[in-house]
Order: C-alpha cells, then sequence, then structure tokens
C-alpha cells in the first residue's frame, strides 16, 4: 500500500493562562482565571484575556512581527518542533478570539472590538 497523502492533526494555545496545553490545563486545575479588567481605546476597565506583550517578547524578542502573527508562530512552533513538516506540508491555523458575533452586533459593523472601540 503506497500512502499518497499523510494528515496530522495536533492543537495548542497561547492563552493569558499559559503558552501551552500543559500549562492552561494546569492553571486551570489550581482555580486560576484568565482575565482582567484591562483598558482598550476609550473603553476602560472591561473584562478581557489578554495576553501582555512582555511576555510575548520574552518568548519572541524579534521586532519584524506583531503581536498576532507572535502568538501565531508561538502556538505553532511545538506542533513543528514535534512532527518536522517538508516542504509539501500545508500547515492550517485556526484562531478564536472570543464572541465575534457578539461584538460585531455591539459595534454595528464589521471590525468587532476595534469597530467598537471606534465609535
Amino acid at each position: 500500500m503506497q500512502w499518497d497523502s499523510v494528515y496530522i492533526h495536533d492543537k495548542n494555545c497561547v492563552t493569558p493562562l499559559g503558552l501551552d496545553i500543559q500549562s492552561n490545563w494546569q492553571q486551570l486545575m489550581r482555580g486560576t482565571i484568565g482575565i482582567k479588567q484591562v483598558d482598550v481605546g476609550n473603553f476602560k476597565g472591561i473584562w478581557a484575556g489578554k495576553i501582555q506583550e512582555d511576555t510575548i517578547r520574552a518568548e519572541m524578542p524579534e521586532l519584524a512581527y506583531t503581536h498576532l502573527e507572535r502568538m501565531l508562530i508561538m502556538a505553532a512552533k511545538p506542533i513543528v518542533q514535534k512532527h518536522r513538516p517538508g516542504l509539501r506540508t500545508a500547515f492550517i491555523l485556526s484562531t478564536t478570539k472570543g464572541n465575534v458575533s457578539f461584538l460585531r452586533a455591539v459595534s454595528g459593523q464589521e471590525g468587532g472590538l476595534t469597530g467598537l472601540a471606534q465609535k
């Protein structure tokens, strides 16, 4: 039997509780909460889960990447190291960022929280 394709499924999560699944699970089992009050644009003291920039910079000091790009790379890095994909590998990343439908409804436009903060 010849294999034309091989599919690898793996996961990771980068959250305020930790930078991998194990550390997130440990924090959840301890009862740690990943949200706190933060300021976003004109909104002061909203409750949100936010990964601090200094945490991300400590893991990825390269300045050429945005905050989101760094988080995506940090999430993908252990998977790439584990599976060592080749040049013919397609890589699909999926992300969630909370209740996007709610943010759209509240802001009245596409753009979610950014649109909301601009109002």
